[in-house]
Protein backbone atom coordinates (compact mmCIF):
# COMPACT_ATOMS: atom_id res chain seq x y z
CA UNK A 1 0.00 0.00 0.00
CA UNK A 2 1.43 3.76 -0.87
CA UNK A 3 1.19 6.47 1.47
CA UNK A 4 -0.76 9.84 0.18
CA UNK A 5 2.34 11.17 -0.39
CA UNK A 6 3.66 9.27 -3.02
CA UNK A 7 2.23 9.19 -6.66
CA UNK A 8 0.61 6.57 -8.33
CA UNK A 9 -0.90 4.65 -11.44
CA UNK A 10 -4.14 5.12 -12.27
CA UNK A 11 -5.76 1.79 -12.72
CA UNK A 12 -7.15 3.14 -15.88
CA UNK A 13 -5.01 4.69 -17.75
CA UNK A 14 -1.65 3.62 -16.76
CA UNK A 15 -0.83 7.85 -15.48
CA UNK A 16 0.21 9.33 -12.68
CA UNK A 17 -2.23 10.60 -10.59
CA UNK A 18 -1.65 14.01 -8.96
CA UNK A 19 -0.34 13.40 -5.25
CA UNK A 20 -1.70 15.04 -1.91
CA UNK A 21 -0.44 17.55 -0.76
CA UNK A 22 3.93 16.85 -0.48
CA UNK A 23 4.05 17.97 3.36
CA UNK A 24 6.65 19.84 5.15
CA UNK A 25 9.79 18.20 3.53
CA UNK A 26 8.72 18.16 0.30
CA UNK A 27 7.88 21.49 0.13
CA UNK A 28 11.00 22.51 1.37
CA UNK A 29 12.74 20.01 -1.55
CA UNK A 30 10.71 21.35 -4.30
CA UNK A 31 11.64 25.37 -2.48
CA UNK A 32 15.56 24.39 -2.77
CA UNK A 33 15.20 22.78 -6.29
CA UNK A 34 13.20 26.48 -7.39
CA UNK A 35 16.04 28.08 -5.80
CA UNK A 36 18.71 26.36 -7.40
CA UNK A 37 17.25 26.54 -10.92
CA UNK A 38 16.42 30.40 -10.61
CA UNK A 39 19.30 31.36 -9.33
CA UNK A 40 21.78 28.78 -11.55
CA UNK A 41 22.08 31.40 -13.88
CA UNK A 42 22.64 34.52 -11.88
CA UNK A 43 25.73 32.08 -10.35
CA UNK A 44 27.16 31.08 -13.18
CA UNK A 45 27.44 35.04 -14.14
CA UNK A 46 29.18 36.12 -11.00
CA UNK A 47 32.41 33.00 -11.73
CA UNK A 48 35.69 34.74 -11.75
CA UNK A 49 36.67 35.58 -15.26
CA UNK A 50 40.42 34.87 -14.10
CA UNK A 51 41.60 31.73 -12.17
CA UNK A 52 44.09 32.57 -8.81
CA UNK A 53 46.66 30.94 -11.32
CA UNK A 54 46.84 34.37 -13.87
CA UNK A 55 48.99 35.89 -10.88
CA UNK A 56 51.71 33.38 -11.50
CA UNK A 57 51.78 33.42 -15.78
CA UNK A 58 54.98 33.77 -16.68
CA UNK A 59 56.70 34.81 -20.04
CA UNK A 60 59.70 33.59 -21.42
CA UNK A 61 61.77 36.00 -23.51
CA UNK A 62 64.38 34.75 -25.46
CA UNK A 63 67.10 35.66 -28.32
CA UNK A 64 70.65 35.65 -29.32
CA UNK A 65 73.84 38.33 -28.90
CA UNK A 66 75.73 38.68 -31.98
CA UNK A 67 79.55 40.56 -32.33
CA UNK A 68 78.24 43.27 -35.22
CA UNK A 69 81.41 42.92 -37.11
CA UNK A 70 81.96 39.50 -37.62
CA UNK A 71 78.38 38.41 -37.36
CA UNK A 72 78.94 35.23 -34.87
CA UNK A 73 77.50 34.62 -31.39
CA UNK A 74 79.27 35.95 -28.62
CA UNK A 75 79.31 33.19 -25.71
CA UNK A 76 78.78 34.30 -21.59
CA UNK A 77 77.84 37.50 -21.72
CA UNK A 78 76.14 38.60 -18.54
CA UNK A 79 72.62 40.06 -19.70
CA UNK A 80 70.46 42.16 -16.87
CA UNK A 81 67.23 42.90 -16.88
CA UNK A 82 65.77 46.74 -16.03
CA UNK A 83 69.25 47.76 -13.91
CA UNK A 84 68.32 44.47 -11.55
CA UNK A 85 70.56 41.48 -10.42
CA UNK A 86 68.30 39.51 -12.06
CA UNK A 87 69.32 38.42 -15.49
CA UNK A 88 70.96 35.27 -17.57
CA UNK A 89 74.12 34.46 -19.08
CA UNK A 90 74.48 33.32 -23.01
CA UNK A 91 74.99 29.76 -24.02
CA UNK A 92 78.14 28.78 -26.14
CA UNK A 93 75.80 29.96 -29.21
CA UNK A 94 74.97 33.31 -27.70
CA UNK A 95 71.40 32.10 -27.14
CA UNK A 96 69.46 33.47 -23.77
CA UNK A 97 66.09 33.57 -22.21
CA UNK A 98 64.09 34.74 -19.71
CA UNK A 99 61.57 33.66 -18.10
CA UNK A 100 60.03 35.81 -15.61
CA UNK A 101 56.33 36.01 -13.59
CA UNK A 102 54.12 39.04 -15.36
CA UNK A 103 53.07 40.11 -11.94
CA UNK A 104 56.89 40.86 -11.22
CA UNK A 105 57.38 44.66 -9.85
CA UNK A 106 60.30 44.69 -11.32
CA UNK A 107 58.45 44.21 -15.40
CA UNK A 108 54.61 45.50 -14.14
CA UNK A 109 54.76 48.65 -16.39
CA UNK A 110 55.01 46.07 -19.55
CA UNK A 111 58.71 47.71 -19.83
CA UNK A 112 61.34 45.54 -20.30
CA UNK A 113 65.39 46.61 -20.33
CA UNK A 114 68.42 44.46 -21.22
CA UNK A 115 71.84 45.37 -20.08
CA UNK A 116 74.19 43.66 -22.01
CA UNK A 117 77.55 43.85 -19.41
CA UNK A 118 80.50 42.94 -21.44
CA UNK A 119 84.56 43.14 -20.40
CA UNK A 120 85.41 46.77 -21.47
CA UNK A 121 87.58 47.06 -24.10
CA UNK A 122 85.98 44.58 -25.78
CA UNK A 123 82.02 45.53 -27.16
CA UNK A 124 79.80 48.46 -26.07
CA UNK A 125 77.58 48.15 -23.10
CA UNK A 126 74.17 48.12 -24.55
CA UNK A 127 70.67 48.77 -23.52
CA UNK A 128 67.53 47.59 -25.91
CA UNK A 129 64.07 48.41 -24.25
CA UNK A 130 61.14 46.56 -25.50
CA UNK A 131 57.67 46.18 -23.81
CA UNK A 132 57.08 42.05 -23.16
CA UNK A 133 53.09 42.22 -23.78
CA UNK A 134 53.27 42.76 -27.31
CA UNK A 135 56.74 40.75 -27.60
CA UNK A 136 56.05 37.85 -30.01
CA UNK A 137 58.22 34.69 -28.63
CA UNK A 138 57.88 32.92 -32.38
CA UNK A 139 60.83 36.06 -32.96
CA UNK A 140 63.58 35.77 -30.65
CA UNK A 141 65.34 39.06 -30.39
CA UNK A 142 68.80 39.45 -32.10
CA UNK A 143 71.13 41.41 -29.91
CA UNK A 144 74.47 42.90 -32.31
CA UNK A 145 77.16 44.41 -30.03
CA UNK A 146 79.33 47.03 -31.64
CA UNK A 147 82.98 46.37 -31.13
CA UNK A 148 84.58 49.20 -28.22
CA UNK A 149 87.29 51.28 -29.84
CA UNK A 150 90.90 49.84 -29.16
CA UNK A 151 89.43 46.71 -29.11
CA UNK A 152 91.98 43.48 -29.21
CA UNK A 153 94.67 45.60 -28.15
CA UNK A 154 97.43 43.27 -26.19
CA UNK A 155 98.63 46.04 -23.76
CA UNK A 156 95.27 46.63 -22.21
CA UNK A 157 95.21 44.65 -18.66
CA UNK A 158 93.15 44.89 -15.34
CA UNK A 159 90.30 43.40 -12.82
CA UNK A 160 86.82 44.68 -13.12
CA UNK A 161 84.54 43.00 -10.48
CA UNK A 162 80.99 42.04 -11.32
CA UNK A 163 78.44 39.59 -9.41
CA UNK A 164 77.38 37.69 -12.00
CA UNK A 165 73.24 37.55 -12.53
CA UNK A 166 70.92 35.54 -10.80
CA UNK A 167 67.74 33.76 -12.49
CA UNK A 168 64.74 35.85 -12.26
CA UNK A 169 61.88 34.09 -9.89
CA UNK A 170 59.61 32.54 -11.52
CA UNK A 171 56.41 32.66 -8.87
CA UNK A 172 56.59 36.45 -7.42
CA UNK A 173 57.12 36.07 -3.57
CA UNK A 174 55.64 39.33 -1.54
CA UNK A 175 59.29 40.26 -1.79
CA UNK A 176 59.21 40.33 -6.00
CA UNK A 177 55.80 42.09 -5.63
CA UNK A 178 56.16 45.02 -3.81
CA UNK A 179 53.74 44.30 -1.93
CA UNK A 180 54.50 44.29 2.71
Amino acid sequence: MLSATKAHFNDLGGQLSPCASPGRWGRARHGLVAVALCGWHGAAAQLPTATPAARYETITVSGVVLDDSLNVPIPRLWLYLNDTKYGAITNEQGEFAFTFPTAWKHVRGGVLTIKVATAPFTFKMMRRSLDWRTYDPAQPLVLRLASAPGRGRPNLHGYIWMAPPVPPPVYPSRSHTGRP
